[in-house]
C-alpha cells in the first residue's frame, strides 16, 4: 500500500482522493488530543493548570478552554469539570486506619451495651 508509516492509506483512498504524495511527500494524518483545561498542556488537568488560569484571567487568552479568545469564569468551570487531581492533592488525602474505625465503633456502641445486659437479666 502506499504511504508510509503504521497506518499507510490504503489504495482506495489515494485512487479517490486523486493521488498520493503531493511533491514526493506522502499525505499525514495529525489528531489534536489536547484536554480542555490543560492550559500548561503537559497532558492532565491539575493545579498547575489552575495557577496558569489564574495567573491570565482577564488579562489574556492564554488560558482559554472555550476558544472565545478571553481568559474568563467559563475558562474555570471547563477546568474544574476536566480536573483529574494532581499528586500533592492526592497525598495529602487522609485515609482512617481501620484500627481507627474500630476505635470509634467501640466508642459509639459502648453506652448502649450495658443497657442492653440489664434488659436481659
Amino acid at each position: 500500500q502506499p504511504g508510509l508509516g503504521i497506518f499507510p492509506y490504503p489504495q482506495w483512498y489515494l485512487k479517490e482522493s486523486g493521488g498520493g504524495a503531493v511533491n514526493g511527500i506522502p499525505p499525514t494524518l495529525e489528531i489534536d488530543v489536547t484536554i480542555s483545561g490543560d492550559f500548561d498542556e503537559d497532558g492532565d488537568v491539575d493545579s498547575f493548570d489552575l495557577a496558569e488560569w489564574q495567573l491570565r484571567y482577564g488579562v489574556d487568552s492564554g488560558a482559554d478552554a472555550d476558544s472565545d479568545n478571553d481568559s474568563d469564569g467559563e475558562d474555570f468551570l471547563i477546568w474544574q469539570k476536566n480536573y483529574t487531581g494532581s499528586g500533592a492533592l492526592v497525598a495529602s488525602l487522609v485515609v482512617p486506619e481501620p484500627a481507627s474505625i474500630f476505635l470509634i465503633t467501640t466508642i459509639l456502641v459502648s453506652p448502649i451495651r450495658p443497657r442492653l445486659l440489664r434488659e436481659y437479666r
